[in-house]
């Protein structure tokens, strides 16, 4: 007597959920120039004190900066082997939970060290994203449900009770992220909109397939 087949169907879905971020990263830098090395060291210096300066003034905590990269070059004009100057670079990372004040902040660091200021980048975040895990992880269970019905509809089975269900790699912020010099001070504060935070979750399940019942 032969032995009948187990059936199944296997189904992968996506879940996603919006929520307004959190937190914002600025990366900042410092660009200058000058004939030696040493006065480009010390310009580079004087310029960083004036940005940290405005950060003490904004009541950011050392704990949520860092500086993450100092950098010292000789400046080359082409066709001339002989270096016209030298450049000196600085860079920042700075985390604030206060989204407001991303924009005043990035003002008065404009205004206070000019046109040395290269902005690198804002990158929003949520602090804690696992409830917006659990959203998208809801969302796509009920997507997969839905699919794994059709489909035992479509051969003419009903669908039984999931077999294997498991979660793929968690899905990464939608995040905007740019660069820009300033070259020179703005003339108010920069309209900063952190807009919202999109997480996904992909699962894959196997549900068993069941003969219909009799009479169906």
């Amino acid at each position: 007597m032969g032995h009948r087949r187990a059936r199944f169907v296997d189904v992968a879905a996506t879940g996603e959920a919006r929520v307004p971020p959190d937190r914002v990263r600025l990366d900042l830098g410092l660009e200058v120039h000058a004939a030696t090395p040493g006065a480009a060291l010390s310009e580079l210096a004087a310029q960083s004190d004036r940005l940290l300066a405005v950060l003490d003034a904004a009541e950011v905590p050392p704990t949520d900066r860092q500086t993450t990269h100092v950098q010292l070059h000789p400046d080359h004009i082409p066709g001339r082997p002989r270096p016209s100057g030298f450049a000196a670079g600085y860079q920042l990372v700075i985390h604030l939970s206060r989204l407001a004040a991303a924009g005043p902040i990035l003002d008065a660091c404009a205004r206070a060290v000019e046109t040395s200021l290269v902005v690198g980048g804002l990158d929003w975040s949520v602090a804690d994203p696992e409830p917006a895990r659990e959203l998208a992880r809801a969302a796509a269970l009920e997507r997969a449900v839905r699919k794994a019905r059709a489909l035992a509809a479509g051969v003419g089975a009903e669908l039984g009770p999931a077999l294997q269900v498991s979660e793929e790699g968690g899905g990464g912020w939608e995040r905007w992220a740019g660069r820009a010099r300033a070259h020179a001070p703005m003339a108010a504060a920069m309209a900063v909109e952190p807009g919202t935070e999109t997480v996904s979750v992909t699962v894959s399940c196997r549900f068993a397939l069941l003969e219909p019942a009799a009479g169906d």
